[in-house]
């Protein structure tokens, strides 16, 4: 069984949902967590339309969107919050966690940026890595872990099975 394990999900599929249902249940049973997931519409209910990640290791939300007018058509990321929160997220590697969850491998980190690097640190360091990966971006993510990750289904159940094989 690899110790990477990422969910293949199309637009639209509640991956959000299963992320954070999982991580409830894994901190119920004491798993420590590092990474971020995306924060719940009820955990920032003034963020509306703001790209927010929460923390897994002390849950703070972090936007890492840019307001970029209205009528603006380009990508509301901003790259530089995004690789703040990159480095905060290595740091927390370093406290050695049982688990990393990474909200997505999207095009931030088919580009090479994003928290790709993130990704990386836990793979070299042999730390057990949940990912989300949306099917636009799967190409990019085979040649990434170039067969060193098992997919997994989009199932509640079926992640948390995975994730207790590998922190237990």
């Amino acid at each position: 069984m690899s110790r990477i394990g990422y969910i293949g999900f199309a637009s639209r599929q509640p991956v959000d949902d299963v992320l954070a249902a999982c991580v409830s249940a894994l901190r119920q049973r004491h798993v420590r967590l590092a990474g971020a997931i995306q924060a719940s519409p009820e955990e920032c209910a003034e963020c509306s339309g703001a790209l927010n990640l929460k923390d897994l290791e002390d849950g703070t939300i972090i936007n890492f969107s840019q307001d970029l007018g209205s009528g603006a058509e380009a990508c509301a990321l901003d790259p530089q919050a995004l690789a703040g929160i990159a480095q905060r997220l290595a740091e927390a590697l370093e406290r050695r966690p049982d688990l990393v969850i990474v909200n997505r491998f999207g095009k931030a980190e088919a580009d090479g940026y994003g928290l790709r690097s993130v990704i990386e640190r836990a793979m070299i360091a042999g730390i057990p890595l949940l990912v989300a990966v949306r099917e636009d971006f799967g190409k990019q993510w085979e040649d990434f872990h170039g067969g060193m990750a098992e997919r997994l289904t989009l199932d509640e159940a079926a992640v948390l099975a995975w994730c207790d094989s590998v922190v237990g």
